[in-house]
């Protein structure tokens, strides 16, 4: 999984500070809400930090031991940065792109759960299946919802 987690890596350039808000207020304060002032909140709180950074430095060739053990942590802080920026509330203008990439990381963090499972069970060729899997056709997604953002917010979500 090392080119979906390294994609995960790249979301703190996308999450920042969180607004509370249930989805009736969320659908009556993003009617209200510009797009730029929904990239201003999304540049806020950028940390430069992602989910597997840490990892990455830790285990630069990560064996399944090595993932079994560390994707509970890179699986936490990726819902940590997923509940984050879905927390901040779109214009009406960017609420599709938004949900793109909330549907994009849920479906990425639900691969990496399942990746975790195989490498629990040391199961390498389910978790192989699984990595292909997530970077053939999860990661392609994400990607592109993240770039939609991006090049919404004028390049520098």
């Amino acid at each position: 999984m090392h080119r979906s987690l390294i994609i995960v890596a790249t979301l703190p350039l996308v999450v920042g500070v969180a607004a509370c808000g249930d989805d009736d207020d969320d659908q009556a304060a993003a009617s209200a809400r510009t797009t730029e002032e929904y990239c201003v909140d999304l540049r806020a709180d950028l940390d430069g930090e992602g989910p597997t950074d840490a990892f990455f430095e830790e285990h630069p060739d990560p064996t399944l031991e090595d993932w079994a053990e560390g994707l509970p942590d890179i699986i936490a802080r990726a819902e940590e940065g997923r509940d984050r920026f879905a927390a901040i509330v779109p214009s009406a203008e960017l609420a599709d792109e938004r949900q793109d990439l909330l549907d994009g990381l849920d479906t990425v963090i639900a691969s990496f759960e399942a990746g975790l499972a195989a490498a629990r069970a040391g199961d390498q060729a389910a978790y192989d299946a699984e990595e292909q899997r997530n970077q053939d056709e999860n990661v392609p997604v994400l990607e592109t919802a993240f770039q939609a953002l991006t090049d919404a917010c004028g390049g520098g979500a």
